[in-house]
C-alpha cells in the first residue's frame, strides 16, 4: 500500500471535504480546518484508515496530530535543572 503524507492528499483521495465529512459525520468546515492546520485529529485515525484501505492507501502517522511527532520536552514537561547530588549516605561513605 502506498503511504500518503499530507492532509490535502488524504482529503482529495477520499473525494473532497464534503465526502470526508459525510464519511466521518462532521461538517466540511471541520475538514477545511484540518487542511489549514496541516493535520488530522488522532481521534479520527481509525475512520480515516478504514476509508483509505478501500483505496489501497495508508496515511503516515505524521498526518495526524497527537501521533508520530516527538513531543517537545520544554513545552510538555519542566526539565529538572542541575545535577543529581550524592549524599554521604548514598555514596557508601
Amino acid at each position: 500500500m502506498r503511504e500518503i503524507t499530507s492532509v490535502d492528499s488524504v482529503v482529495k483521495l477520499l473525494g473532497g471535504a464534503v465526502a470526508v465529512g459525510r464519511i466521518i459525520g462532521i461538517t466540511p468546515e471541520a475538514i477545511y480546518n484540518w487542511r489549514a492546520r496541516g493535520a488530522i485529529p488522532a481521534a479520527r485515525y481509525l475512520v480515516i484508515e478504514q476509508a483509505l484501505r478501500g483505496k489501497k492507501r495508508v496515511a503516515a502517522a505524521s498526518v495526524f496530530y497527537g501521533m508520530g511527532k516527538p513531543q517537545d520536552a520544554k513545552t510538555n514537561k519542566k526539565r529538572r535543572r542541575g545535577r543529581c547530588r550524592m549524599t554521604a549516605a548514598s555514596s557508601g561513605r
